[in-house]
């Protein structure tokens, strides 16, 4: 996988630098380009930045229609003491990587001409491959002789940074219009939090800020640019290893949560944005636009049995939550229930991987593009790679049992007398139970047929059983009696 890294201060993100991940992402056909503001950076002095919540929030309003686009919190002075250098974010960033991604870093021709100076220069010309947006008069010659000899280079010809952050502070000082300059959100932020004002200290932001959207996040590093890849010491095309690369885990995209703790799986299935005609929902759900985009994913991508299913899910668990008489939160629960089978489908199913896993792989992935904290994301993620699993839900968040009793409910029939009949009767006439045991099964076994190493040990073997001739189960005790190790 193709990831890159694009830093700096974004003090604040302006059009310039859109232009320039547009231009890399077409020309190294990058999947994720990851927009990653400075926390504390060492050139600068204190309190001559904005504050990084504001910086970060113009990020995630600049780049919210781009999916590839995912802005980050990783250098976020909250969560990393001191001053911020890139080869520690770039380090970070490596461990979360698969072996065979190849992981780009994104600069300007002026800050490249002066890598040399940067700390920890030689282990990061070997760590990343430089993108580097060129501009008129940029020579390669200018370079050291060792980051010339060491470096990985794309050249972005053509593509250079025509605006600068300092123009636009300019214009907002002098009142000139900044929608030529800046995304028309990122104004209004600017504009709705008194930014960059003649009489703002360091451009410290007033209280009074504008809502930001949800919206994905993740990376690190200083900001950069790209083309052609050269070694650049070589004037012709090299030929670079299919090194490392790879969207990085998005760490963290909320204010207050923790990096996340997940790993990610080495082939990233994309989830598609569904046609606005499918993202309405239905009569009962959270109307919002993540259950709106979660309901169109089923209706454009899943089939009648799955969405009559998940939403059925939806419906016994909120229920089930209202009854516990706690606060939960039913969009996220709506979301888990709409995606917890996508992984059934070709589309969302990767090659080895239990199907639930691929169903908290596509939710993740899905939220983290919204911009969604990283703990109601990881929650989301438990849910329904436990929503088959036996005996941990109780003990996780209150979403996780509900998604796990609604599909129990459904599937099972367990709690099948104990819930109120009449909802019963009413979300079974408006989601069809149209030979649901016979199909559901079958829908299972097309999840998982051709990789059925990925059921062993699961409630999946049993479908597996039923329709699979000469299938054989796993047996744990002869797994263990079977193993290596001898009796001591």
């Amino acid at each position: 996988m193709n990831v890159a890294l694009f830093g700096g201060t974004f003090d604040p993100i302006h059009r310039g630098h859109l232009a320039v991940a547009r231009a890399a992402r077409r020309q190294l056909m990058l999947e994720e380009i990851l927009f990653v503001p400075s926390g504390v950076p060492p050139h600068k002095r204190a309190g001559a930045v904005t504050p990084f919540r504001d910086r970060h929030a113009m990020v995630v309003l600049a780049t919210a229609s781009e999916r590839p686009f995912v802005p980050s919190r990783l250098e976020d002075p909250d969560r990393v003491a001191g001053a911020t250098y890139s080869i520690d974010t770039v380090r970070r960033l490596r461990r979360a990587l698969g072996p065979s991604d190849r992981l780009f870093f994104l600069i300007g021709a002026d800050a490249f001409l002066d890598i040399a100076t940067w700390r920890g220069a030689d282990v990061l010309t070997r760590e990343v491959e430089f993108v580097v947006a060129s501009r008129p008069g940029f020579s390669l010659a200018a370079l050291p002789e060792r980051v010339r000899d060491r470096a990985t280079l794309h050249l972005l010809p053509g593509v250079s940074e025509r605006i600068s952050a300092t123009e636009v502070r300019r214009a907002v000082r002098s009142g000139q219009r900044l929608e030529d300059l800046v995304d028309p959100a990122v104004a209004a932020y600017i504009y709705g939090a008194g930014l960059y004002r003649a009489n703002s200290c360091a451009h410290h932001r007033s209280e009074t800020r504008s809502k930001i959207p949800a919206r994905n996040e993740s990376r690190p590093g200083p900001v950069r640019v790209t083309t052609v890849r050269r070694r650049a010491s070589q004037g012709r095309p090299a030929n670079k290893p299919a090194g490392r690369k790879r969207r990085l885990p998005k760490m963290s995209t909320s204010d207050s949560d923790d990096a996340p703790t997940f790993r990610r799986p080495k082939v990233i299935l994309p989830v598609p944005t569904p046609s606005p005609e499918f993202q309405h929902v239905q009569a009962g759900v959270p109307d919002t636009q993540l259950a709106r985009e979660a309901t169109g994913l089923l209706r454009e991508f899943s089939t009648p049995l799955l969405f009559n299913h998940s939403h059925r899910v939806f419906f016994w668990a909120n229920e089930l939550g209202r009854q516990t008489g706690k606060k939960f939160d039913a969009e996220l629960v709506f979301i888990c229930a709409a995606f917890h089978d996508l992984g059934l489908l070709k589309k969302f199913s990767s090659a080895t991987d239990r199907f639930e896993v691929d169903s908290a792989n596509a939710v993740r992935q899905f939220l983290e593009h919204h911009g969604v904290p990283t703990a109601r994301i990881q929650t989301a993620w438990d849910a329904i790679s436990l929503h088959t699993t036996p005996g941990i839900a109780a003990y996780k968040p209150l979403e996780v049992e509900l998604l796990y009793n609604g599909v129990g409910l459904d599937v099972l029939g367990i709690g099948y007398e104990t819930f109120p009949e009449d909802l019963r009767t009413r979300v079974v006439a408006q989601y069809p139970r149209v030979n649901f045991k016979q199909e559901i099964a079958r829908a299972f076994l097309g999840g998982f047929e051709y990789k059925t190493p990925s059921t062993e040990g699961t409630c999946n073997e049993d479908i597996c059983s039923q329709f699979i001739r000469n299938y054989e189960r796993s047996n744990f005790y002869e797994q263990i009696q079977n193993s290596p190790f001898q009796n001591s």
